[in-house]
């Protein structure tokens, strides 16, 4: 009855209803029937598409973890994998290209127009289009973790080919410092550490970029609301002594 009422357009109007229905998906997930957990998933669409990004839940830690949950187990989940033609040539990708790393010295790769030949980055091969959620964990001295559209520039040493310092593509900068987050070369500092993993979500047609900390206590780092005009692609900017991987759902 209760998953029944939930899933009416306007079953979910508040906080307290949110709270409620994830206390108690939260006790009844496993034992719900087939028809139960096909209403479950069209609310928790809705709740993911009205209420993710409204900035009154940033703060709804429950909410929010169980969302990134749901998300990691649906079809909204990207499994994503690095395009071995844009890797700059001190990169090196590894493990079916889901990690990259500098090697400090140049490898002998091909000249490829896609090719980033003075920034350490690499994009992705899928496009990140519609709603996509995909996590990273990095390790080393920094890195940036992108977004970005194909066009952005791959020759030279300009801000227009470096991830966040155009109006292309937006990064959350990743060190031992304060995290920071760039978008066409303004600097917000969020004034909270780096966490080793990173959960992304693209809402494309919403314009909302999500960074979230991956953790037990699930953490909403900051958030971007925009119109996306182009198609958008995960990107990685990866300094000495660094490595990124793209995680998968476990």
């Amino acid at each position: 009855m209760l998953m029944r009422d939930l899933s009416e357009q306007n079953g979910i109007k508040s906080r307290m209803d949110i709270n409620l229905f994830v206390l108690f998906v939260e006790h009844r997930e496993l034992v719900l029937p087939h028809d139960e957990k096909h209403k479950l998933s069209v609310v928790m669409e809705k709740l993911i598409k009205t209420f993710l990004p409204d900035r009154h839940y940033h703060n709804d830690l429950r909410f929010i973890k169980y969302c990134i949950r749901y998300l990691k187990d649906s079809k909204n989940f990207c499994y994503l994998t690095l395009d071995p033609n844009t890797t700059h040539r001190t990169l090196i990708l590894s493990e079916k290209n889901r990690v990259v790393r500098d090697s400090e010295r140049e490898q002998k790769y091909s000249d490829h127009p896609e090719r980033f030949d003075s920034c350490r980055q690499v994009l992705c091969k899928e496009s990140v289009c519609g709603r996509c959620y995909w996590e990273v964990e990095w390790s080393g001295d920094v890195v940036y973790i992108s977004v970005s559209s194909k066009d952005i520039s791959r020759k030279g040493h300009g801000f227009e080919c470096v991830f966040g310092f155009n109006n292309q593509s937006w990064s959350l900068w990743c060190s031992s410092s304060p995290l920071s987050f760039y978008h066409n070369n303004i600097k917000t500092d969020l004034r909270v550490p780096s966490p080793s993993r990173i959960g992304v979500y693209v809402d494309h047609s919403a314009g909302t970029l999500s960074f979230y900390s991956v953790s037990d206590t699930m953490k909403l780092l900051h958030r971007v609301h925009t119109t996306f005009t182009q198609p958008l692609y995960a990107g990685l900017w990866v300094d000495l002594r660094s490595e990124v991987r793209l995680c998968g759902p476990e």
